[in-house]
């Protein structure tokens, strides 16, 4: 912009006597789906404590429908708000009635949610014509819908542009983001009638000119000064504070923008603009200390951050070609203002007060302290060593800049030597759970600042295309470092290990550093022998007794007198805790001097014994295999113990066996006796080779032994890693292994495995499934013959058969009159027999769930009909549907039935005047009943034992096919009192008009 069209920048400031602010009315729209159920607790409070500062709330709660909640106290139980799916669409249809009620008053709409869900037809909802809308948008996790929600931004925000768009609870330290993130928030529910001006440009990239403006927002003009409430007031004066408020105030207008449209010449004009105004307020400093980076970071980082945001809109790196997660973290720049910040709200197990409390006592030490210079290495980065950071001149004022245990651990240098580590999940609260896996040669010494900023993974070119990986600072110390002791034993100097080690903020743990200089002693003694490998573990020695002296004496006396024990890796009745063997590794190499050769082995041994029931993995049989098997004669028994068991299997299988499961049952009790007399010859040899590969890459037959022979002299021997991989297997538990002796007697093992190698062998045949597969195809035919009639009976005819009034009691009836827990099949071995697996019975032949309920709403139907509502199962209970295995079954059914209609059809034909004469008899059986019954009321048991009579008489027409009209005219004729359902699987029902 050149000096023609320079315009100057100007606060929008009420002039005069000040108007209050006036609380607005809020509406929360707040996603109450399940994926919001870890989190719904927290926001509730934190929104009914925003709804106590503006004293009125309507709050719509969504998931899959919309809840209005006028005026009301959120629960936080979510499954009384919602716990369903995520409807957007009905959330902001519900959002729009609401605001129809508030037009004429400030609203600030506050929408919360995690994920997307529907929100089809959202861009089609108009707005009502609102006075002034503030709509603020609130994002959980990853998952946030950031394009639908900087789309609803646009479609209702009708207030102050200098509300930021979007407030982000990240996953991490999510509890007490929400707390933060809400207290951000709360400043801008209160708000103020805009302000009449004289015409200004509202942004850089503006052309056109507006004249009302929010207190709080910038704008622009030509013009040396503007006029405010008709009272002129000159260009603000600008310093870092409102420089930084500017950057962001048209960073998340440019982003906002960005989302539907191209804003590159937006954030181009912004990015020079603000590029041109920086020298005005960034000071060049060439060597800083540590109170000097501290203040630098406090200005300048967020203008950095903002800046590079900028940068990348400019260049067409557009929020809307991100994905919802990406777009919504680069959004929350603008709100945050500095990504320090982000960092900082999420600590959780150790507070802010506690971390302060921690930073003042230090202050104390260091400002108590006479420290003298050392002549330690320095960083090949910072070119200074730690002694020289800590006597800076102003490193108390330093301290107190840092405001948060992120702002520590991001600006004060942790120096030492350059080390690389795999971290795992344990080892997020478990730091002896670390593995160095390199050392520096080249460049030994570097800064926990050059490590972070490089990405937290320096790699550094040393020649021959060869680079060194550094992750983490093992800070190293002589005798001459001493002096140090004090600071090096502060919490807030573990606070700096913690982060370094472990990379996490959240907490202080004290045994951070301990646990480095054990895993860096326990990677140089891997190592070949070599003066640098020995002087570095006289300096891991000299550090251990300036940082830890005293600590650890209770743990090095219970190690050598009681080393089992002391290997625990934690027990309520053991004093001790081990947490990684590393730990008792670096004791032992500290109080070693002192103790007999014998000692160190048996706490050596102990060592090996626990590391390898650390990382062992597998069972004892494992480490074995099989040699020798005769497979053809292993074969011959099994057809044998299979010919005899088939052999002595009832033949009447329906009466013995009334479910299949009784059948398996009796199968595998018969294998079972026969597994008494097997006996195989079975050979085993241990795997060596299993053995040498067991562990892993920190516990291994290779590193185990170098551990063994640099305190003992020697290496142990393959016996006692056999009976240590057996102890291992036997004792799972840190504690029972350290309470139970190790046994050397490998026999004894070994006839172990050989049995279970045994037992396995026999467990591979499949004699038990071979018989029952050759016997199930005759319990179903005999089940199929004896269960094609099932009828409906009552209370009375089961008294009468069982003559047993208490157990005919327990029956149960469905809604068809068929039994719960008795076989209604006359056929049946079973028939009326109290048993209540009766659905493991039916199970036998695939039953046809709901057949009686759809014969009985169908009486009046075809058969065609009656078929497809037996296969809908529309009849079922909640609408179940058949299984499609079920349906095929049906339909092979019908197939099959169908054939035998066809090949019985010539029968029946031949047959007829035989079939006739039966006809004739059975109308006289009904005329017969038709006086009777005109002329005395039949008890039900009555009625009940004519419609068997009349079943068994008129069974010989349930294969009667569609070509035999002429003989279904007259069944029915015949039948006029009572109405016969013939179905497509040969089944009955029969219905009597009384």
């Amino acid at each position: 912009m050149d000096q023609q069209q320079q315009r100057f920048l100007y606060q929008i400031q009420e002039v005069g006597q000040q108007e209050q602010s006036k609380p607005s009315v809020l509406i929360g729209v707040l996603d109450a789906s399940g994926s919001m159920s870890s989190y719904w607790s927290t926001l509730a409070v934190q929104y009914n404590k925003l709804k106590q500062l503006c004293g009125f709330a309507d709050t719509i709660t969504f998931d899959s429908r919309a809840y209005q909640k006028q005026n009301a106290e959120i629960d936080t139980n979510i499954n009384k708000n919602g716990g369903g799916g995520t409807d957007i669409t009905q959330a902001i249809i519900a959002l729009n009635t609401t605001l129809q009620k508030y037009v004429d008053v400030p609203v600030t709409v506050i929408f919360v949610s995690d994920g997307e869900g529907n929100t089809n037809g959202i861009d089609k909802i108009i707005p009502p014509p609102m006075k002034f809308v503030n709509f603020i948008c609130v994002g959980v996790g990853k998952g946030f819908p950031t394009f639908i929600s900087m789309q609803l931004r646009q479609q209702f925000h009708k207030g102050d542009a200098n509300v930021p768009p979007l407030f982000l609870v990240h996953n991490e330290g999510w509890q007490q983001n929400f707390v933060t993130q809400f207290e951000m928030l709360s400043q801008y529910i209160s708000v103020k009638d805009p302000l009449k001006t004289s015409p200004c440009y509202e942004f850089p990239w503006d052309k056109e000119t507006k004249q009302s403006f929010y207190p709080g927002q910038w704008v622009q003009s030509e013009e040396q000064f503007i006029s405010i409430n008709g009272e002129n007031v000159f260009p603000t004066q600008m310093d870092m504070s409102k420089f930084l408020d500017l950057a962001r105030y048209w960073l998340q207008n440019v982003q906002v923008k960005s989302l539907k449209q191209d804003a590159t010449a937006d954030a181009q004009i912004a990015y020079e603009e603000l590029n041109r105004m920086r020298p005005q307020f960034v000071v060049a400093k060439k060597k800083l200390t540590f109170a000097q980076r501290m203040q630098e970071n406090k200005l300048y980082e967020p203008l950095t951050v903002i800046l590079r945001e900028l940068k990348a809109l400019g260049e067409q790196n557009f929020l809307k070609n991100l994905t919802p997660e990406e777009a919504a973290k680069r959004l929350a720049i603008g709100t945050q203002v500095g990504a320090y910040h982000n960092k900082a709200v999420q600590i959780r197990g150790l507070t802010v007060d506690e971390y302060l409390k921690d930073r003042d006592d230090f202050i104390k030490i260091i400002s108590n302290i006479q420290l003298e210079p050392s002549d330690s290495e320095r960083s090949v980065i910072s070119l200074q060593n730690q002694k020289e950071v800590f006597m800076e001149n102003d490193i108390v004022a330093g301290l107190q800049l840092c405001q948060s245990q992120y702002d520590l651990v991001t600006q004060l240098p942790v120096i030492g030597y350059g080390i690389f580590v795999k971290r795992f999940n344990g080892s997020m609260i478990n730091p002896w759970l670390v593995q160095v896996t390199q050392m520096a040669k080249h460049h030994k010494y570097i800064d926990s600042l050059a490590v972070f900023n490089g990405e937290n993974h320096l790699k550094l070119q040393i020649g021959d295309n060869e680079i060194e990986n550094i992750n983490c600072i093992c800070p190293l110390y002589t005798e001459k470092d001493k002096d140090l002791a004090p600071l090096l034993q502060s919490r807030l100097f573990h606070i700096l290990m913690t982060f370094n080690v472990m990379q996490n903020a959240d907490t202080c743990f004290d045994t951070a550093y301990a646990a480095v200089l054990a895993n860096s002693l326990l990677f140089l003694i891997n190592q070949p022998d070599s003066q640098w490998k020995t002087e570095l573990i006289q300096l891991i020695r000299q550090t251990y007794f300036i940082t830890y002296v005293g600590k650890y004496n209770f743990y090095k006396n219970e190690l050598i007198e009681k080393p089992a024990t002391s290997l625990v890796t934690e027990h309520p009745d053991i004093k001790t805790k081990c947490e990684d063997p590393s730990k008792a590794i670096l004791v032992l190499e500290m109080a070693k001097k002192d103790l007999q050769p014998e000692k160190i082995k048996e706490i050596a041994e102990r060592i090996i014994i626990e590391a390898v029931g650390r990382v062992n993995d597998k069972q004892i049989e494992d480490y074995y295999i099989v040699k020798n098997v005769d497979n053809e004669l292993v074969n011959q028994v099994f057809e044998k113990i299979e010919h005899d068991i088939f052999k002595i299997i009832p033949q009447n299988l329906l009466a013995t066996f009334y479910t299949e499961q009784e059948l398996k049952d009796f199968i595998v009790q018969q294998f079972d006796e026969a597994k008494k007399t097997i006996k195989f010859d079975v050979q085993i040899v241990l795997n060596e080779e299993a053995v040498l590969k067991f562990g892993h890459s920190k516990y291994n037959y290779q590193s185990l032994q170098k551990i063994y022979k640099y305190f003992v002299g020697e290496e142990f021997t393959f016996e006692f890693l056999t009976a240590a991989i057996n102890h291992a297997c036997r004792f799972t538990a840190s504690v029972d292994r350290s309470t139970n002796p190790i046994n050397f007697n490998l026999a004894e093992p070994e006839e172990l495995v050989r049995r279970k190698k045994h037992s396995e062998l026999i467990s591979t045949n499949n004699i038990v499934q071979n018989v029952f597969n050759k016997v199930r195809p005759n319990l179903i035919d005999a089940f199929a013959k004896t269960h094609l009639a099932v009828l409906p009976t009552n209370l009375d005819h089961i008294k009468q058969v069982i003559q047993d009034q208490d157990l005919a009691a327990k029956y149960g009836f469905t809604l068809s009159d068929l039994l719960q827990n008795a076989c209604l099949a006359v056929d049946c071995p079973h028939y009326l027999s109290y048993r209540p697996q009766l659905n493991q019975h039916l199970a036998i032949k695939l039953p046809i769930y709901g057949f009686h309920k759809a014969i009985k709403s169908s009486l009046n139907k075809s058969n065609e009909e009656t078929f497809e509502i037996i296969k809908s199962g529309s009849v079922l209970t909640n609408g179940l549907k058949l299984q499609q295995v079920q349906i095929d079954e049906l339909n092979d059914q019908r197939e099959e039935l169908l054939g035998n209609i066809q090949r019985f059809n010539n029968d029946i034909i031949q047959h007829q005047k035989v079939i006739f004469n039966l006809l004739f008899s059975i109308r006289t059986i009904l005329l017969t009943l038709t006086l009777i019954s005109s002329s005395m009321s039949l008890s039900q048991l009555q009625v009940n034992l004519i419609k068997k009579s009349f079943i068994n008489l008129i069974s010989f027409f349930r294969f009667i096919d569609s070509d035999s009209e002429i003989l279904r005219e007259q069944l029915k004729e015949s039948t006029t009192d009572f109405e016969v359902r013939l179905n497509l699987t040969g089944f009955m029902q029969l219905k009597m008009d009384n």
